[in-house]
């Protein structure tokens, strides 16, 4: 379903590690829920997802002491209010966030192919790990199938992918 390594957390202590025993870790992403049907029965090769906006791959930098989780799932609710932008810039700046750039595409690769369900009811489902603040300004799907078809789906509205939780889509049928 979902890779045992995507779903990386961080925990923050602000006080003696001796003195802690419980730690509370937040997931830093969230989740994609794609589902796909075909009534003539296609096999899908691989998923492509490409922000409009956003980057969804590369590598980030960051001092972790400096990372609040609180405020920053404050700033990311807030994402879009007016001022708000600049508070992230700040404390993006704070916590020496940047981000060596690699793409605004995330493939899922099915390997030899995912025979899809022939109705609503039976569709597959494929889940991609995102980053928090992806699909905020719309996204492409790709989808390829087996026999080198595409299909793309473009969604131009609001999807922001949020920590901790899954974004999810009804079925769509690909033929």
């Amino acid at each position: 379903m979902i890779d045992k390594n995507s779903l990386y957390m961080a925990a923050k202590i602000d006080n003696e590690l001796e003195a802690v025993n419980v730690f509370a870790f937040r997931n830093i992403c969230g989740v994609l829920t794609l589902k796909f049907f075909s009534p003539s029965g296609k096999t899908v090769k691989s998923i492509a997802v490409t922000d409009h906006e956003m980057y969804l791959s590369g590598d980030v930098t960051l001092k972790i002491h400096e990372v609040d989780p609180g405020y920053m799932m404050q700033l990311f609710r807030n994402y879009g209010a007016a001022g708000n932008e600049e508070l992230i810039a700040e404390y993006m700046q704070q916590a020496g966030y940047s981000v060596a750039v690699d793409s605004k595409t995330m493939t899922l690769d099915c390997g030899t192919g995912v025979q899809l369900g022939t109705s609503r009811n039976d569709a597959n489902t494929f889940y991609m790990v995102l980053r928090p603040l992806a699909l905020r300004g719309g996204f492409d799907i790709e989808i390829t199938f087996t026999d080198n078809t595409t299909k793309t789906i473009s969604v131009d509205r609001d999807n922001t992918i949020k920590p901790n939780t899954y974004r999810v889509f009804p079925a769509m049928n690909v033929d």
